[in-house]
Protein backbone atom coordinates (compact mmCIF):
# COMPACT_ATOMS: atom_id res chain seq x y z
CA UNK A 1 0.00 0.00 0.00
CA UNK A 2 1.36 3.68 -0.41
CA UNK A 3 2.57 5.67 2.33
CA UNK A 4 0.40 8.47 1.36
CA UNK A 5 2.82 10.98 -0.77
CA UNK A 6 5.33 10.75 -3.29
CA UNK A 7 9.09 11.09 -2.38
CA UNK A 8 10.96 13.95 -3.41
CA UNK A 9 12.11 12.09 -6.49
CA UNK A 10 8.07 11.29 -7.56
CA UNK A 11 8.42 7.59 -6.37
CA UNK A 12 5.65 6.14 -4.15
CA UNK A 13 6.66 4.75 -0.77
CA UNK A 14 5.64 1.31 -0.19
CA UNK A 15 5.03 -0.42 2.95
CA UNK A 16 6.10 -4.42 2.49
CA UNK A 17 6.93 -6.12 5.30
CA UNK A 18 9.20 -8.80 5.01
CA UNK A 19 10.30 -11.87 7.19
CA UNK A 20 14.18 -10.67 6.52
CA UNK A 21 16.02 -8.18 4.95
CA UNK A 22 13.70 -4.59 5.64
CA UNK A 23 15.18 -1.85 5.64
CA UNK A 24 15.21 0.55 8.41
CA UNK A 25 14.43 3.38 6.81
CA UNK A 26 11.14 0.91 5.16
CA UNK A 27 10.58 -0.25 9.01
CA UNK A 28 10.40 3.17 10.66
CA UNK A 29 7.84 4.19 8.00
CA UNK A 30 6.14 1.01 8.25
CA UNK A 31 5.64 1.85 11.84
CA UNK A 32 4.31 5.49 11.38
CA UNK A 33 1.90 4.64 8.80
CA UNK A 34 0.11 1.42 10.90
CA UNK A 35 0.05 4.05 13.76
CA UNK A 36 -1.63 6.55 11.48
CA UNK A 37 -3.91 4.17 9.86
CA UNK A 38 -4.95 2.97 13.63
CA UNK A 39 -5.76 6.41 14.72
CA UNK A 40 -8.06 7.06 11.70
CA UNK A 41 -10.17 3.52 12.31
CA UNK A 42 -10.67 4.71 16.13
CA UNK A 43 -11.69 7.92 14.72
CA UNK A 44 -14.10 6.53 12.08
CA UNK A 45 -15.38 3.84 15.03
CA UNK A 46 -15.54 6.87 17.45
CA UNK A 47 -17.61 8.78 15.00
CA UNK A 48 -19.97 6.14 13.72
CA UNK A 49 -21.76 6.14 16.83
CA UNK A 50 -23.26 9.53 17.51
CA UNK A 51 -25.26 9.18 20.82
CA UNK A 52 -22.30 7.38 22.32
CA UNK A 53 -20.39 9.39 25.16
CA UNK A 54 -16.94 10.35 23.79
CA UNK A 55 -14.04 8.59 25.35
CA UNK A 56 -10.38 9.49 24.93
CA UNK A 57 -8.73 8.60 21.97
CA UNK A 58 -5.41 7.34 22.86
CA UNK A 59 -2.24 6.28 20.57
CA UNK A 60 0.30 3.37 21.89
CA UNK A 61 3.65 3.30 21.81
CA UNK A 62 6.29 0.72 22.52
CA UNK A 63 9.19 2.40 23.68
CA UNK A 64 11.30 -0.40 22.31
CA UNK A 65 14.05 0.37 19.57
CA UNK A 66 15.50 3.00 18.15
CA UNK A 67 14.59 6.64 19.86
CA UNK A 68 14.61 7.69 15.81
CA UNK A 69 12.13 5.23 15.19
CA UNK A 70 9.81 6.23 17.81
CA UNK A 71 10.38 9.94 17.61
CA UNK A 72 9.30 9.30 13.82
CA UNK A 73 6.42 6.80 14.89
CA UNK A 74 5.43 9.79 17.73
CA UNK A 75 5.01 12.61 14.62
CA UNK A 76 3.49 10.18 12.08
CA UNK A 77 0.61 9.32 14.51
CA UNK A 78 0.27 13.24 15.81
CA UNK A 79 -1.20 14.03 12.52
CA UNK A 80 -3.75 12.31 13.29
CA UNK A 81 -4.52 14.10 16.50
CA UNK A 82 -5.21 12.06 19.33
CA UNK A 83 -5.91 12.94 22.86
CA UNK A 84 -3.36 11.40 24.39
CA UNK A 85 0.01 9.50 24.02
CA UNK A 86 0.30 6.11 26.24
CA UNK A 87 3.79 4.74 26.54
CA UNK A 88 4.81 1.42 27.78
CA UNK A 89 8.09 -0.02 27.97
CA UNK A 90 10.03 2.68 29.27
CA UNK A 91 10.81 1.91 32.81
CA UNK A 92 14.31 3.31 33.30
CA UNK A 93 15.22 6.72 34.23
CA UNK A 94 17.44 7.35 31.09
CA UNK A 95 14.69 6.03 28.93
CA UNK A 96 11.95 8.55 30.67
CA UNK A 97 14.33 11.24 29.95
CA UNK A 98 14.77 10.15 26.30
CA UNK A 99 11.28 10.39 25.94
CA UNK A 100 10.66 14.16 27.51
CA UNK A 101 13.86 14.86 24.77
CA UNK A 102 11.37 13.32 21.49
CA UNK A 103 8.32 15.45 23.05
CA UNK A 104 10.44 18.67 23.96
CA UNK A 105 11.86 18.31 20.36
CA UNK A 106 8.27 18.11 19.00
CA UNK A 107 6.60 20.64 21.02
CA UNK A 108 4.07 23.49 19.13
CA UNK A 109 6.04 26.18 18.39
CA UNK A 110 6.08 28.81 14.99
CA UNK A 111 8.56 28.60 12.73
CA UNK A 112 9.85 30.21 9.45
CA UNK A 113 10.12 27.10 7.32
CA UNK A 114 11.74 26.59 3.44
CA UNK A 115 11.79 24.67 0.68
CA UNK A 116 13.47 24.24 -2.86
CA UNK A 117 12.22 25.93 -5.76
CA UNK A 118 12.60 23.20 -9.14
CA UNK A 119 16.33 25.05 -9.68
CA UNK A 120 17.47 23.80 -6.31
CA UNK A 121 17.31 27.24 -4.50
CA UNK A 122 16.16 27.48 -1.02
CA UNK A 123 13.10 29.59 -0.74
CA UNK A 124 12.08 31.34 2.59
CA UNK A 125 8.14 30.72 3.71
CA UNK A 126 6.66 34.08 4.08
CA UNK A 127 4.87 33.38 7.16
CA UNK A 128 5.84 31.18 10.43
CA UNK A 129 3.92 28.25 10.08
CA UNK A 130 3.34 25.93 13.75
CA UNK A 131 5.07 23.35 13.79
CA UNK A 132 5.12 19.81 16.54
CA UNK A 133 2.19 18.58 18.61
CA UNK A 134 0.78 18.98 22.34
CA UNK A 135 -0.05 16.35 23.16
CA UNK A 136 -0.59 14.81 26.70
CA UNK A 137 1.64 11.83 26.79
CA UNK A 138 0.99 8.75 29.79
CA UNK A 139 3.73 6.60 30.32
CA UNK A 140 2.72 2.77 31.78
CA UNK A 141 4.80 1.27 34.56
CA UNK A 142 5.15 -2.47 35.07
CA UNK A 143 2.09 -3.46 36.11
CA UNK A 144 0.06 -1.45 33.37
CA UNK A 145 -0.26 1.19 36.34
CA UNK A 146 -0.12 5.24 35.56
CA UNK A 147 3.22 5.86 36.12
CA UNK A 148 3.92 9.49 35.02
CA UNK A 149 2.01 11.77 32.69
CA UNK A 150 3.98 14.88 31.37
Amino acid sequence: QPMGGNSLYGKNHYCVPRAHGVSAGEEKRFSGYLGRINMQVLKAAREAIPDAPAGLLGASINFDGPAVYIEYQIQQIATEAPDCFVVSGCDSAPEKDLLKEIIKRNEKRMVLGSFRSTTGQLVMDEEKSERGFDIPVVVLGDEGNIDEVF
